[in-house]
């Protein structure tokens, strides 16, 4: 088959990103002639590509051609301001959906259906597949009504809560989009709710099937090898000379602790944000990670965004009473975003003990953003409920020791990280389709400890029932009350369970079984051909 994927965002950076370069890889293994048209800016990072081209308003031009004739094919749309569901820092020159004017909106659409009949016509596509509600399947759904040719969407969460039920305007052009399509892709129950609330009459068209996992690059690693396969992480970013936030401007965060007044501690730390390329590992990530001891040290990974509303703030504040139940634990915070710099300001506040400041830090951060002050009431609710001078002599001294800022890394470099964790967190405050990293953990025989609510809910259910009480720690309240309260309570007790090696290499092998049965990429994509072929492709 000839398939052309539509994707609005560039290819690494968040969930859907991966989704959709990892469909794209799968199925040109498979033996289809894939062209993925998206907004990636490199891709000669990607080996899978054999060619790749760039489309502006005034032509196209090829970037490399690796193989003749090529089987997958980058197409990027080369368009400014980048339109995006939230602050992103791997897309240059971005603007929110929901601040695009309509002119703005409508110049957007018409560039995207320009190239994508092009292409389409030039490489006669039997099939498309678009990706997020709005606007790849409006664009799918125009190509369709004037080519003829079928397509599929998979919904990914982002776009709905950020755009389509933010923004009246959207919802046009998703309910247009998704009632052309052949088949619609939903990952879980979840999702399915959430659109059939968008478009109720599109429910025959739905299909359930879930993200598919890369488990070949994700996998258990015994705990005695470890520390070598972290040493070779260490050699490769040693090697890198692209690298992200240095040791002196992690210091000069910390120090903006001393800023007064919010406005000055913002001023502060989006200036420091703006001397940095985030889109790089920290540079002295290499000694960072060298100070673990790998086997023995209790390992806490969180990958993601570094965004309140993925409750990283929950995390931090959770960690001086974790630490003061389970001594030797390490949090390493993986990832870049926006809000970084408020984390680490915080982080640097609870280090000296100065929860006024820590406050401070977190007001800071979501100053300006309606959407945030909900998120801040996890922060006060916990902080109301405890005896603050234990709390401030818990986290006196050890937080900067104890919680590691990475800065971005690749999957593959997570791949190694993540199997060296006790446990995996993913405390998201909004709603999720399907956080990848769920059951990237898993295949890595590690339990990610979510949010029970949303999107994770389903695979939180699959991993209680498969383990029992330990799968049961794995649920954490979403709500202010209980999120922070869950955390400090919820993962020492799970460290516990897993200081027994026997026991925790019996949970290791469960949960990579949850993945051979359901979430390996071959059973995924034999799925979605099914749904290409009774569309005539």
């Amino acid at each position: 088959m000839k398939i052309g994927i539509l994707h609005q965002y560039s290819l690494y950076g968040s969930g859907s990103s991966v989704y959709a370069r990892d469909m794209t890889r799968y199925l040109a293994r498979l033996g289809h002639e894939v062209h993925l048209i998206s907004l990636e800016p490199h891709p000669e990072n990607y080996d899978f590509f054999d060619a790749a081209y760039i489309h502006r308003d005034d032509g196209s031009q090829i970037l490399f051609s690796r193989t003749q004739p090529p089987s997958c094919t980058s197409h990027t749309l080369a368009y400014r301001p980048v339109p995006v569901a939230y602050d992103r820092i791997d897309l240059p020159e971005t603007k929110h959906f929901v601040a695009l004017s309509d002119f703005e909106i409508e110049d957007y659409v018409t560039f995207f259906l320009d190239k994508v009949k092009i292409l389409a016509e030039r490489h006669t596509f039997d099939v498309i597949h678009a990706h997020h509600t709005v606007l790849p399947p409006y664009v799918a759904r125009l190509v369709k009504k004037e080519l003829g040719i079928p397509y599929v969407v998979t919904i990914h969460g982002s776009i709905i809560e950020y755009v389509v039920l933010r923004d009246a305007r959207y919802k046009h052009y998703a309910t247009e989009g998704l009632r052309g399509a052949g088949s619609i892709v939903v990952l879980n129950q979840d999702v399915r709710a959430r659109v059939l609330k968008i478009c109720p009459d599109i429910e025959p068209s739905l299909a359930q099937i879930p993200v598919g996992v890369d488990g070949d690059t994700f996998h258990p690693l015994p705990i005695e090898r470890r520390p070598a396969v972290v040493n070779r992480l260490i050699q490769h970013l040693d090697a890198r000379k692209k690298l992200g936030k240095t040791a002196q401007l992690q210091r000069q965060t910390w120090q903006a602790v001393k800023s007064i007044g919010e406005e000055e501690m913002a001023v502060a730390a989006f200036d420091l944000q703006s001397r940095y390329n985030a889109s790089y590992p920290d540079a002295d990530l290499p000694h960072k990670l060298a100070q673990i001891d790998w086997q023995k040290d209790n390992v806490l990974i969180y990958f993601g965004k570094l965004l309140f509303d993925k409750g990283v703030h929950c995390l931090i504040a959770a960690l001086p009473n974790i630490m003061a139940a389970a001594p030797n634990t390490k949090l390493l915070i993986i990832g870049s975003g926006m809000d970084r710099e408020f984390f680490e300001i915080g982080v640097a506040a609870l280090d000296q003990g100065r929860l006024d400041c820590f406050r401070q830090a977190m007001q800071a951060g979501m100053a300006g953003r309606k959407e945030h002050a909900t998120f801040y009431k996890y922060m006060t609710r916990f902080l109301e409920s405890i005896d603050q001078a234990a709390y401030a002599a818990r986290a006196r001294g050890r937080m900067l020791q104890n919680i590691i800022f990475t800065g971005y890394m690749t999957r593959a470099d997570l791949a190694a990280l993540l199997p060296c964790a006790r446990v995996a967190l993913v405390p998201s405050i909004i709603k999720e389709a399907f956080p990848l990293v769920s059951i990237e953990s898993l295949a890595c025989g590690v339990i990610p400890m979510a949010s029970y609510f949303s999107g994770l809910a389903p695979v939180l259910e699959e991993v209680a029932a498969a383990l029992g009480a330990p799968g049961e720690l794995a649920k954490i309240g979403h709500s202010p009350e209980t999120m922070v309260r869950d955390l400090s309570q919820n993962v020492p007790a799970l460290l516990s369970i897993l200081s027994n090696r026997s026991t925790a290499k019996e949970i290791s092998a469960i949960c990579r079984k949850l993945i051979e049965q359901k979430y390996r990429w071959r059973a995924v994509i034999s799925e979605v051909e099914g749904l290409y072929r009774a569309l005539g492709a």
